[in-house]
């Protein structure tokens, strides 16, 4: 409560700066204060592509649910049910579950770097995303994990189909273990399908012969049959800079 004699008359400008200081102070403080009254539920690490750093799990999902739940009644068990998108990082001990890189920092810098620690120690996992824009409909990605000195395949997003046709023919790229896929199908039924060739190769899936060029504009996919063409998909490409994401969990 403020000194009455602050209420009582006119408020100096010294006293309006420390009024103001306190209120930003409180707005600040209060949504760190509301998710730190929550306990980490059993099944709270995401997904299975999970790798771990001393006593944390670090792993990439799309639309995970934070597993929170109130240690005391909050009265809106809604603002802990929310889902989230990125690179996830849950302690069961410490009972900590946070986003430490988000979706759309992944997808604009294409890989980042989370450290996580406690007294003493601390470890790094390095974030790699790669991926296809398929023309008119999405992106087709995937995130590798590196920890370790080991790699780990944490996540691929479901195959993505072109927009256009080629022919009747439908085309899905398909993210693989071992890359991308193009997969073709018609009437329903697939045809044949071909990993993506490297730059300025060309492969066969069906009756399709698919090209990747790469140009100015970028790595890009075409499908041919029987003399037309049609572009497929687009490597994304990310920004350069400082690819670091410290995530200080002690």
């Amino acid at each position: 409560m403020l000194p009455d004699r602050w209420l009582s008359g006119p408020i100096s400008r010294r006293q309006s700066a420390i009024v103001g200081v306190i209120v930003v102070t409180v707005l600040v403080a209060t949504p760190s204060v509301l998710f730190g009254l929550v306990a980490v539920g059993g099944d709270a690490v995401p997904g299975s592509g999970g790798v771990e750093a001393g006593d944390y799990t670090v792993t990439y999902e799309e639309n995970a649910t934070s597993g929170h739940t109130p240690t005391i009644d909050l009265g809106d068990d809604e603002v802990f049910a929310s889902q989230q998108s990125g690179v996830i990082v849950v302690s069961d001990d410490r009972e900590i579950w946070t986003v430490g890189v988000h979706e759309e920092v992944l997808e604009h810098k294409g890989d980042a770097t989370v450290e996580v620690g406690g007294i003493g120690w601390s470890e790094t996992v390095h974030a790699e995303r790669t991926g296809w824009e398929v023309l008119g409909n999405g992106t087709a990605y995937v995130v590798d994990l590196e920890a370790n000195g080991e790699t780990t395949r944490s996540f691929e997003s479901e195959p993505v189909r072109a927009a256009t046709r080629i022919d009747g023919h439908t085309i899905h790229v398909v993210p693989a273990t071992d890359g991308f896929r193009l997969r073709v199908s018609r009437d329903g039924s697939r045809i044949g399908e071909a990993a993506i060739p490297n730059a300025d190769e060309t492969t066969r899936a069906g009756e399709v012969r698919f090209t990747t060029r790469e140009g100015d504009a970028g790595v890009r996919v075409f499908a041919t049959i029987d003399g037309t063409t049609v572009q497929i998909a687009e490597r994304e490409e990310y920004s350069t800079g400082d690819d670091s994401n410290r995530i200080d969990l002690v």
